[in-house]
């Protein structure tokens, strides 16, 4: 069986635990040796989504793979894909690049990539995402709110639009339960992006973004980084990173994904911005509480029972609130308890439904290979 697998390599540890799980999840569920084809989506990016460039790649594609595998990661975008890229959004494929691919196409637990204050998908990348809704066999997103924004856009896809768990929830080592948090061993997962657009969006002013570095210079957090962008988190000590950029660049990979984050098992509790810091903090058994400057942050606490323990930025006195959960998470062991509560109910029904679509997922390959 050979599955080429389209996503977002490179040094952003969110994207590669995404993808590395997606394989693992697929193997465990096929039980024989599948040869995965990494396909990179910035090679695409690199011609903004060149109708012709993508062609001749999908050809090969087909002519060299049993199935098509597209995520995890947030890889449903538009805003700054919109303007410049072919396809008007994020993903090289519409119904005329799609007409080259034939074999099986399974979109796995992808996200709606919303940032506050930049536009969504356009007319031109909504009738892309329709086709490639149409053309998939079996399509997912991630349970933090993308089924709800794709059917804003595309209601008539509704039986078709799966709802599993990010990648990045699943597989991970487990800490085990604590009754106290040591302050010492609390650390911050921050996020960054090289867009100014986005950037004002995530902090809305700068006041705001001088207050998280603030309190965590005051709380003498070491620092957490998923990509390489969060070493360029203003107001930061760069002593206090857990790993040095260039270490972290020789880390940060699709094989090393699993080690690298094994150093949440050595944290009491993580302070994420991230969705994947969220989300590994919650895989890992790391109590976490959740600096939401993303809708899908946000969203993701909400369907999930983690409310209680997210900050959003947007809130009235956002910074109290936040230094009120920070002080009951080390003092008040209700809270800290409650949130181990609702991580051991949440977290069967994660396995159960990505278990079960990761079997659907070989049921196609199998019926593919026939």
């Amino acid at each position: 069986m050979k599955i080429a697998h389209f996503g977002a390599y490179g040094i952003n540890i969110g994207d590669n635990i995404a993808l590395y799980n997606v394989r693992k999840g697929i193997e465990e569920s096929f039980g024989s040796p599948i040869e995965w084809t990494s396909v990179n989506i910035l090679d695409f990016h690199e011609t903004r989504n060149n109708i012709d460039f993508t062609i001749e790649q999908f050809k090969n594609i087909s002519a060299n793979n049993n199935a098509l595998v597209i995520g995890g990661g947030g890889l449903l975008e538009g805003g700054v894909y919109n303007q410049g890229f072919e396809t008007g959004y994020k993903l090289p494929f519409t119904a005329q690049t799609l007409e080259h691919l034939d074999i099986p196409i399974i979109v796995f637990s992808v996200g709606v990539n919303y940032f506050r204050m930049i536009d969504g998908f356009n007319a031109t990348g909504v009738q892309a995402l329709q086709s490639l809704v149409d053309r998939s066999s079996l399509f997912s997103v991630r349970n933090d709110g993308s089924k709800d924004s794709m059917l804003e856009m595309i209601p008539a896809c509704a039986d078709k639009i799966y709802e599993i768990p990010d990648p990045g929830l699943m597989y991970l080592n487990q800490s085990p339960q604590l009754d106290t948090i040591d302050s010492s061993k609390i650390k911050f997962q921050p996020a960054w992006n090289g867009d100014s657009r986005v950037l004002s969006g995530r902090f809305v002013r700068d006041q705001n973004l001088q207050d998280i570095s603030r309190f965590v210079s005051e709380q003498k957090m070491e620092i957490v980084p998923h990509s390489p962008k969060d070493y360029s988190f203003l107001g930061l000590d760069n002593s206090r990173y857990v790993v040095s950029l260039e270490d972290f660049r020789k880390e940060a990979t699709l094989e090393k994904a699993i080690s690298f984050l094994d150093r949440y098992l050595s944290y009491d509790a993580v302070i994420a911005m991230r969705g994947h810091g969220q989300l590994v903090s919650i895989g890992s058994n790391t109590p976490s509480l959740y600096l939401s400057t993303q809708d899908k942050v946000l969203n993701f606490s909400k369907k999930n029972g983690f409310e209680d323990y997210n900050i959003d930025i947007l809130e009235y006195d956002w910074l109290g609130k936040l230094q009120r959960c920070y002080d009951k998470l080390l003092n008040d062991k209700v809270y800290l308890k409650n949130w181990y509560d609702i991580r051991n109910k949440m977290m069967p029904e994660y396995n159960s439904s990505y278990q079960n679509f990761c079997n659907k997922v070989s049921q196609i390959l199998r019926n593919s290979n026939d």
